[in-house]
């Protein structure tokens, strides 16, 4: 059976760059609705937000493939940076 990552790939090669941007683009924005109807209370939207957010993370690992180790490399440290900010803005909130 083919592993995730070769998937990824070969999918890539099928579809394209350009298609599998547009398509993570797409899928975000399906999030960004779900998500929306969650705060308006919309009936369902916890099941709409569990579906778009997976194929959210799909299209992350995708992009990820797409783009290369040194580019997953430096998403890492940016995340790393995004979250010591996050945990100073608790420590500061609880300071």
């Amino acid at each position: 059976m083919i592993d995730n990552i070769e998937l990824y790939k070969k999918i890539i090669e099928i579809r394209g760059k350009d298609s599998q941007c547009h398509q993570a683009m797409e899928e975000c924005a399906e999030l960004t609705v779900a998500l929306s109807h969650y705060v308006r209370k919309r009936p369902n939207s916890i099941e709409e937000i569990i579906e778009e957010l997976g194929d959210v993370e799909i299209m992350i690992q995708q992009l990820k493939v797409m783009f290369g180790k040194i580019f997953e490399a430096k998403v890492e440290e940016n995340k790393i940076k995004k979250i010591n900010n996050l945990l100073k803005e608790v420590e500061n909130t609880n300071g």
